[in-house]
């Protein structure tokens, strides 16, 4: 469960790996540079949910951000909302990096202009929160089609079409409503 931990003082390798790179030196580059063009440019970012979900721009982050705390004594759950941690330790954590931006660019409560991320800090442990995350990831990105056929796909996120049904499967199924199938399969490296 050490998924983006920064390696120790002790490590043989010394480099951090292409995953570890990724979430912690290259997401936050870039989610630098995104809130910098939003500010500049009062964008509105595409996806956008309001109050009611999280941004489907900002699911990687939240998840990696709560993949990073995982196994943390100091920030449980329940600091998601916390405006001073997540000043004191943006620089050091992505998702408190992500919180402090909506502290920077949002005013009022934060259960009301951040609802989702709010009833966060009632669930007991970061890898449920996590894996309600992928679970809401799936759901509000992956099986949407208008934003997914604009994704790349590759080695780390690979598309596996659906099974073809036969046709004997397409008789006694033919007056049962169908079930959501996902066609994409996420690769926890």
């Amino acid at each position: 469960m050490g998924f983006l931990q920064p390696p120790t003082q002790g490590s043989s390798d010394g480099r951090l790996n292409d995953f570890v790179g990724v979430g912690l030196v290259v997401m936050p580059a870039y989610l630098r540079l995104v809130r910098r063009l939003q500010i500049y440019y009062r964008m509105e970012p595409a996806g956008s949910h309001g109050v009611w979900c999280l941004d489907d721009f900002h699911f990687v982050p939240y998840i990696w951000g709560c993949r990073q705390l995982i196994g943390h004594d100091q920030y449980g759950p329940s600091t998601i909302s916390d405006q001073q941690i997540a000043a004191a330790e943006k620089d050091s954590y992505l998702l408190f990096s992500c919180i402090d931006y909506i502290y920077q660019v949002k005013t009022g409560p934060f259960a009301e202009h951040s609802n989702t991320l709010y009833g966060i800090g009632q669930v007991p442990s970061w890898e449920k929160v996590s894996s309600g995350l992928v679970k809401m990831y799936k759901g509000e990105v992956l099986n949407k089609f208008p934003v997914m056929q604009h994704f790349l796909f590759g080695k780390l996120l690979s598309f596996d079409p659906a099974p073809k049904p036969s046709l004997g499967d397409f008789k006694s199924d033919m007056f049962r409503k169908p079930s959501p199938v996902s066609p994409v399969t996420i690769h926890n490296g």
